[in-house]
């Protein structure tokens, strides 16, 4: 991830049970979805 999503996050914006984090107005002010590690899901559960 950028630093500027990183800076963006909401709690809102992770799906645990997916695993995955929506990085909203990235690079051209898209939003994406990318991988949330295994070992952060260990820490946020």
């Amino acid at each position: 991830m950028r630093l500027g999503e990183c800076r963006q996050l909401r709690v809102k914006d992770m799906d645990v049970e997916r695993r995955q984090i929506l990085a909203r107005d990235g690079r051209g002010q898209k939003d994406r979805i990318t991988l949330l590690p295994e070992k952060a899901v260990t820490i946020l559960r």
